[in-house]
């Protein structure tokens, strides 16, 4: 490919990202939402992490209730939230269980919390 098609070829691609830049911009005004403007609850830490400081806090979480690639119990735990109680569904916290296995009360190995109630 010659120099002077890749040049082409590049400003072409420059001006199209400058459109949808506008148009995305323009959508904003008018009420539309991009799913890649979309934030999950647990995302959003600055709205509620200081309503959980110095409170007992039970979590109902699964394998896949995560904030950004860690665990909401990993997270939290690190940002100093005292969690005393974790519900869980069928496969258990850590989805460790098989469809259908009884999964008993028990304490979380990674960070040392009781599993206390199991929610089916």
């Amino acid at each position: 490919m010659n120099y002077e098609l890749r040049i082409i070829l590049l400003l072409i691609l420059i001006i199209n990202n400058i459109q949808v830049i506008s148009q995305k911009q323009n959508d904003k005004s008018e009420g539309i939402i991009y799913a890649s403007d979309i934030k999950c609850g647990a995302d959003r830490t600055e709205l509620y992490l200081d309503k959980l400081q110095n409170k007992k806090v039970g979590i109902l979480a699964n394998q896949t209730s995560c904030i950004g690639k860690t665990h909401i119990v990993d997270s939290l735990l690190k940002k100093g939230i005292k969690i005393t109680r974790i519900f869980c569904p069928e496969h258990g916290f850590r989805g460790e269980a098989e469809a259908g296995e009884l999964v008993n009360n028990k304490t979380d190995n990674k960070n040392r919390h009781r599993n206390s109630i199991i929610v089916w």
